[in-house]
């Protein structure tokens, strides 16, 4: 009787091990740590310079550790890769993704350098094992059009690391987060000069004989690199004008009784603190001309004249 018994016993454990050894080999991986999440946070506003072509990084942000960071274990070979949650997901080979905002993608950057990109589903494959997913990541925003001003990205998941399940289908181990609304502002113009040095001549007093008198102008040009698609605007400002007489900057020198008048190329004096509107902008260099002259204030004595203003460039 007991030898029946063992026999019997024998004959399932050998179907038992038939059974594994016909069976497919298990593949995918599996987590039980839940879901990373890489949050970028992205200033509120970028500005993208006016001369950016496409394919020009317009923001490259720090990396970021992933909170909490979770174990994968994989069996045989699983594929994975990064969906875009935001827009379609690219080509494999492909690391830039759409953002949904024309104009406008983003590339993920992990690893120790800034070429080791996140590549879409499809792209890879992660061979058997078992990895803690740790690897900080970052976002950088790529030019890939045309972009409006005052467009924006706004907050939330653009992108998730999906991986095979084990048991069929996928699942996701890092949610990108994007963490709050990004507005892009669309520099038309790019200053090529920011601090310019107007020299105006060595005179003598005698050639302002008399209060509100000026001297020939000195010309000076402030020089842009536009594109096209915005009307441009200008205001000048500065921090103290002559009593009485409001286009007049006041003398930091020595010399008293004069100040310094700025004028546009027309010589019709400008107007501080207030915006003028210059035009559509080109695509290419654009240079504003203005004029700067003496201005006889009050009673004159010899020395030197110092004057400053700013300008600033404002587009529609």
């Amino acid at each position: 009787m007991a030898r029946t018994v063992i026999a019997r016993l024998g004959n399932v454990l050998l179907g038992l091990a038939l059974l594994l050894a016909g069976a497919p080999a298990m593949a995918g991986c599996i987590s039980f740590d839940g879901v990373g999440t890489v949050t970028f946070n992205v200033p509120s506003t970028i500005s993208v310079p006016a001369n950016a072509q496409v394919g020009d990084v317009i923001y490259n942000g720090a990396k970021v550790a992933p909170s909490p960071i979770i174990t994968l274990y994989c069996f045989n070979v699983s594929d994975y890769g990064v969906t875009n949650q935001v827009g379609a997901t690219p080509a494999p080979a492909t690391a830039i993704y759409p953002s949904g905002v024309a104009g406008i993608g983003y590339r993920l950057v992990g690893g120790t350098t800034s070429t080791d990109y996140l590549y879409p589903w499809g792209c890879c494959q992660l061979s058997q094992g078992t990895r803690q997913l740790n690897v900080p990541v970052g976002l950088q925003l790529i030019k890939t059009g045309t972009i409006a001003n005052g467009a924006q990205l706004p907050g939330g998941t653009i992108a998730r690391w999906t991986y095979d399940q084990v048991f069929g289908g996928t699942a996701t181990q890092q949610n990108f987060v994007l963490g709050g609304t990004v507005t892009l502002a669309s520099s038309a113009c790019q200053v090529n000069t920011s601090n310019i040095a107007v020299a105006l001549p060595t005179i003598s007093t005698s050639a302002l004989p008399a209060v509100d008198g000026t001297t020939a102008p000195t010309t000076f040009r402030i020089s842009l690199n536009c594109s096209t698609g915005a009307t441009l605007k200008i205001m000048f400002n500065t921090a103290t004008t002559v009593t009485g007489k409001p286009t007049v900057i006041r003398s930091t020198g020595t010399a008293n009784g004069v100040g310094v008048q700025l004028t546009d190329n027309g010589s019709t004096p400008v107007g501080f603190g207030t915006e003028s509107t210059v035009g559509a902008t080109p695509n290419g260099a654009l240079d504003l001309v203005y004029k700067a002259r003496y201005y006889r204030t009050g009673a004159l004595s010899a020395g030197s004249v110092n004057a400053t203003a700013t300008f600033t460039l404002s587009y529609n």
